[in-house]
């Protein structure tokens, strides 16, 4: 079967403002290889991105430091 697109110029952004802490497990290999990633970045720069993204999604989720420690007993 044959399908016809026609592409718009339209383009779909996400409205950071609607940001839901939903868990995603996407395969056990990804999951291993973003783990190496972050592993392998300095203490000091995974101290800086943790505390920026706990300042940023504090605001719009109540208890995010339990929604994480959720997420990483899942994987």
């Amino acid at each position: 079967m044959k399908l016809n697109v026609k592409r718009k110029g339209t383009i779909i952004s996400p409205d950071n403002k609607r940001v839901i802490a939903r868990y995603f497990f996407n395969g056990e290999k990804r999951a291993e290889i973003l783990i190496e990633k972050i592993l392998a970045l300095p203490v000091s720069e995974i101290q800086s991105l943790l505390t920026q993204n706990l300042r940023e999604f504090s605001k719009r989720h109540r208890s995010i430091t339990s929604i994480y420690k959720k997420h990483y007993n899942n994987v």
